[in-house]
């Protein structure tokens, strides 16, 4: 979905950029946890940060519990990448109704990981992790919320990627965020036309 229509051409840009990364790094979590994983291609949002609330009254599911890892990003472009898990798909992956914490960490860094590295890998990009930062048995909408409080004064640019997978035949829905300032948007963008060549 585009919510301004001048951003089409980076929308579709980053779409594919998005398929890539977000693949990569369910395929990682499915090998493993040995565990078969069907994955949708995300539903990708480009918003003004301010506007992200457009975006979050739209979904239903901001009252359930999941587990928020935050990592901010030094180097050319300093980006901020937020995962949100749901605690029933953790459940789901661990096979355990009772979560173990260093278990879903484990879990929730190869995830951010291999997201942040087919990024940096595919667009050329140079990036260090500077900051991790992890919330747990809170609301999804708790999360975004406590991020977004210090993200809106610095981060112009929000990429949110609606990701819908099944596990056994059950649906959840997680959700991978990257919070970039109006100038370092433009710079993804100038690296991703250069790999396309566009």
């Amino acid at each position: 979905m585009i919510l301004n229509k001048e951003l089409e051409y980076k929308y579709d840009i980053f779409k594919e950029i998005t398929n890539i990364c977000i693949g990569n790094s369910i395929s990682a979590l499915a090998n493993m946890a040995n565990i078969s994983i069907d994955v949708s291609p995300p539903e990708l949002y480009i918003v003004d940060t301010k506007n992200i609330g457009e975006v979050l009254s739209k979904m239903k599911n901001l009252e359930e519990r999941a587990i928020g890892i935050v990592m901010k990003f030094a180097g050319r472009i300093e980006p901020t990448f937020l995962l949100i898990l749901s605690t029933s798909f953790m459940k789901s992956i661990t096979r355990k109704n009772k979560l173990d914490v260093d278990e879903v960490i484990r879990y929730g860094n190869l995830l951010s990981t291999y997201y942040m590295l087919s990024l940096k890998n595919f667009l050329g990009i140079f990036l260090v992790l500077e900051k991790q930062d992890y919330t747990f048995d809170v609301t999804i909408g708790e999360i975004f919320e406590n991020v977004l409080l210090y993200e809106l004064e610095q981060k112009g640019r929000v990429l949110l990627a609606i990701v819908k997978t099944n596990v056994k035949d059950i649906p959840f829905e997680n959700y991978f965020v990257l919070f970039v300032s109006n100038k370092d948007f433009e710079e993804l963008i100038n690296h991703a036309k250069r790999q396309f060549e566009v």
